[in-house]
């Protein structure tokens, strides 16, 4: 049966330390809560040992791995399905409103909590917990779920240690072993406060002794039912001696003594006992006479029986006169030393005041004894009572129901507080540049997005929309700038033409080689084609990155074509590479050797006058070494590209623009520029430096300068985003504050926007190409 008291103590420590992790400032001194639950889990554990341990003591070992089973077994159904049910909604929730940079971090520390090594984790990232408490860090509490875990695979061995040491000395060496266990944990804790403080706070064997001074309150408590055990026998003996005995003990008056004494020895002495009294060896002398008598004493046996009936009644009334007012003293001392521990308690937990600096290594020290003292007064007797009346504080019906959820309170209380203040601290309340609130309403659509974008490639007009942009509304069209093309990506707008052409031959040639490819993944192939005002043939050929940007090509380049290509595969490059570069994805199966292939068809029977190839690099391909200042004839990738570009510059008259290796930023633009707009976030990590992508991609660098391509071109937009002077690549407008990438490296609708300037220029320069017959 639950103990009223332990589950009101459950509520105050859990109260203590929400409050503390609401208010860090104000209860100061609330985190000490996790040491009083450390000492309740010690009882607890030793109490629900206790008869298990007993039982098994001299089993057969069989019997005691069951024991042992079904033990672990109850704490991980009480544990473990809460616990993993509210890290994985925490991490949902995580993803939905966090900046991605908070969210890798929430990520991260979500597979310690799950190993339930949380505890130990500052160690390896010398993070200090009490500074961690103004993060926003979801999974930051799980570290004393770990250290109670790790405790309770220790307690049953404690427990069966302990219980197995015998004899009469037993409870001697049971509290001398924990004390012993107990001092050396303080001792080790306070030598790794000054050296390792993260360890010396985390560590299980750093909190061993929370959890031992509840076992020793346990078998403190159990020693006392064993006194009051002997007690209660030897007050049975004492009731079968008789009143004479009682009588004998009892507090007389020398007068009544020696009265009793003399009527004893002039009573009649019945027969069968005066044979008795004979014998020299059992008989004795009759009491002196006192010397204030002058005559002999003869009262009758009746008499005598009622007068020892009436002192017996009399003094009996006196003692429960003298019980009533000496139990009432006790439980009046008790009860006002009770609620003085209580009170003490409730003041080391929720002082709003720091306690000084020389006080600060004892302070959980104070808290495990006041909580094991509380333990320890309000346990219950062999007589079913407590032996100090327990505070009301404590015991009410809402303390204690509040106490049985307590498990719960503890799990999720820490993410509900992260998630309110990451949501409400940094939120945009006040006014924008135009006195307009930025959480005003407003309806934004595709449409209006690109009206807005496309007014802000005007001057004047960008002068005017930037001071009347509410923050709201940034953060709106970023939300929206989160769709690479606004989900017309695969649709034919006017001017365009569906050819299907070159999608036909990919799927023949995925029959003939009995490729199993999903059908419907061939719907992502984008095979369009756009009449122009020029003469010329212009192919654009790649993955993703080319069909985003096919738009804007085609219309900044409408005056040099007749026909304006476009064939692109999501994954692939247009050039054929190693088998065991191309990235193998079982799930996703992507033909792009099939593409290629395709692709050549293209080239070979278009022959166009300019070829755009613009693509992603594979990771293989762009983390693959290279050392441009030795021999690169046996570099295979190097050898790719020129074998490809050898046979396409056959067939092409002008120009092969072939994509360097694309931006990659740290985090998804749109949605995190969205974010921390909302959250009033520092914006500056979200831009890329110049210097480290050239580092990153040195390698497919160094392969593009050594092409010996006289036909190939490098199509480069970090040329446009990216400022040498500053050394920063732009993520986002930053006048504007909108995003040029919906995710960490594609064009948003801004940024195809924003390029046009750059993709005119490669248009004039063909086109003077063209009259200069270069």
């Amino acid at each position: 049966m639950k103990r009223a008291d332990i589950q009101g103590l459950r509520t105050v420590s859990i109260l203590a330390v929400i409050f503390y992790h609401i208010w860090p400032t104000h209860f100061p001194n609330g985190f000490l809560g996790v040491d009083v639950f450390f000492v309740i889990s010690g009882h607890l554990m030793a109490v629900c040992l206790a008869n298990f341990s007993g039982k098994c003591c001299g089993a057969k070992s069989d019997k005691i791995r069951n024991k042992l089973f079904q033990f672990y077994a109850r704490r991980v159904k009480r544990i473990v399905p809460m616990y993993v049910a509210v890290i994985c909604g925490t991490l949902s929730v995580s993803r939905t409103i966090m900046l991605d940079s908070d969210f890798q971090k929430a990520r991260f520390d979500m597979y310690w909590a799950l190993a339930f090594v949380a505890n130990i984790q500052p160690v390896f990232e010398n993070n200090d917990y009490f500074a961690e408490v103004f993060s926003y860090r979801p999974f930051l509490h799980c570290w004393s779920l770990g250290v109670e875990m790790q405790f309770y695979l220790l307690a049953p061995l404690a427990m069966l240690l302990l219980l197995s040491l015998r004899g009469l000395h037993r409870r001697l060496l049971r509290h001398f072993f924990c004390s012993t266990v107990l001092l050396a944990s303080v001792i080790v804790q306070q030598l790794l406060t000054t050296v390792m403080p993260a360890l010396s706070f985390g560590l299980m064997f750093c909190r061993l002794w929370q959890f031992f001074a509840g076992i020793l309150v346990h078998f403190f408590n159990t020693g006392d039912q064993q006194n009051e055990k002997e007690a209660n026998e030897t007050a049975e003996t004492v009731d079968q001696i008789g009143w004479p005995y009682v009588l004998g003990h009892g507090q007389q008056s020398a007068d009544q003594e020696n009265a009793i004494n003399s009527a004893i020895s002039l009573a009649p002495i019945p027969a069968q006992n005066q044979a008795i009294n004979a014998s020299p060896s059992t008989a004795s002398s009759p009491p002196p006479v006192p010397p204030f008598s002058n005559a002999s004493l003869s009262i009758p046996s009746s008499s005598l029986s009622s007068l020892a009936a009436g002192q017996k009644q009399q003094q009996q009334q006196q003692q429960e006169a003298e019980e009533v007012k000496n139990n009432l003293v006790h439980f009046l001392w008790r009860s006002a030393a009770a609620h003085l521990l209580l009170f003490l308690l409730l003041c080391v937990l929720f002082a709003p005041i720091g306690v000084p600096s020389i006080v600060v290594p004892f302070q959980n020290t104070f808290a495990v004894i006041l909580a094991a003292a509380q333990l320890h007064v309000h346990h219950q007797q062999r007589n079913g009572m407590t032996a100090w009346p327990a505070s009301p504080l404590l015991t009410n019906f809402l303390a204690v129901q509040l106490g049985d959820l307590s498990y719960i309170w503890w799990v999720v209380h820490w993410p509900v507080i992260v998630f309110i203040k990451y949501f409400f601290t940094r939120i945009a309340t006040e006014k924008d540049n135009d006195g307009s609130l930025g959480q005003r309403s407003v309806t934004l659509d595709t449409n209006f997005t690109k009206m807005i974008i496309n007014e802000l490639q005007n001057v004047e007009s960008r002068k005017r929309l930037v001071n009347t942009l509410s923050l709201y509304e940034k953060i709106k069209l970023n939300e929206l700038l989160q769709s690479a093309t606004f989900e017309d990506r695969y649709k034919i707008l006017p001017g365009e033409e569906r050819t299907e052409r070159w999608t036909k031959q990919l799927k023949q040639l995925l029959v003939q080689e009995g490729n199993k490819t999903p059908q419907n993944l061939l719907k992502f192939v984008i095979d369009r084609k756009v009449k122009g005002t020029g003469n010329g043939t212009v192919l654009l050929v790649g993955n993703s990155h080319a069909d985003v940007v096919a738009r804007e090509l085609g219309e900044e380049m409408n005056a040099y074509y007749h026909d304006f290509q476009v064939f692109t595969m999501p994954g692939c490059m247009p050039i054929a590479m190693p088998e065991h570069l191309i990235p193998f994805d079982p799930g996703h199966i992507i033909p792009c050797p099939f593409f290629t292939r395709t692709v050549r068809n293209i080239v070979e029977q278009t022959k166009p006058d300019v070829v755009f190839m613009v693509f992603r690099w594979y990771n293989e391909v762009l983390n693959a070494p290279f050392n441009e200042n030795g021999t690169t004839k046996n570099d295979e990738i190097l050898k790719a590209f020129r074998h490809e570009l050898r046979h396409f510059q056959k067939f092409v008259s002008n120009r092969i623009f072939v994509s360097a290796p694309t931006l990659q930023f740290k985090h998804d633009v749109a949605k995190e520029l969205a974010k921390r707009l909302w959250q009033h976030a520092p914006l500056g990590d979200l831009q890329l430096s110049l210097r480290e992508h050239y580092v990153t991609n040195r390698f497919s660098y160094a392969r593009l300068r050594l092409l010996n391509c006289p036909k190939c071109v490098q199509f480069d937009l970090a040329e446009h985003f990216c400022d040498a002077r500053t050394d920063k690549c732009a993520a986002f407008d930053e006048q504007i504050q909108l995003a040029n990438f919906f995710d960490n490296n594609h064009l948003s609708y801004l940024g195809r926007q924003s390029v046009r300037p750059f993709l005119r220029a490669i248009g004039n320069q063909i086109w003077h190409d063209k009259r200069m017959n270069v």
